[in-house]
């Protein structure tokens, strides 16, 4: 990868595809077990351990694929928010970090700086700051 940025974009990328993917494999296991329902088995069908006739039944590997699945899509979800926040933050970080431009009307770019442009704005900041900074808190 060439940069974090990017980086990221791919992750969010297969976050989503995931979680997209698991989500409708658990919507159709879920209808799937709508439309057909499981047979009813009666309790005296029951053996000692618990387990009917038929053992471990496609009803049982059906619930098992839906519940992995279901948490599959739950983890892709938070893996793509938190990625996306992260994205989020970097974008916020150099949109700080880089100075801010303006076109004047003769074309010419202007940079806005932190410093200030000649020595009498320096002073006056200077002087302005100092005070700020001695003076005492006043309370209400």
């Amino acid at each position: 990868m060439d940069s974090p940025a990017k980086a990221r974009r791919t992750y969010r990328r297969l976050f989503a595809r995931t979680a997209v993917f698991a989500t409708v494999l658990v919507l159709g296991l879920f209808g799937l077990g709508l439309i057909f329902p499981p047979e009813a088995t009666p309790p005296y069908a029951l053996s000692a351990g618990g387990v009917g006739d038929a053992g471990f039944g496609l009803r049982d590997l059906q619930l098992l694929v839906m519940v992995g699945s279901l948490i599959v899509a739950i983890a892709s979800l938070v893996g793509l928010g938190t990625a996306g926040m992260l994205e989020w933050l970097d974008a916020r970080r150099a949109r700080k970090k880089t100075k801010m431009r303006w076109t004047r009307e003769d074309g010419r770019t202007v940079t806005l700086t932190t410093e200030p442009a000649n020595e009498r704005l320096r002073a006056l900041r200077a002087v302005t700051t100092s005070s700020i900074e001695e003076a005492p808190a006043q309370k209400p």
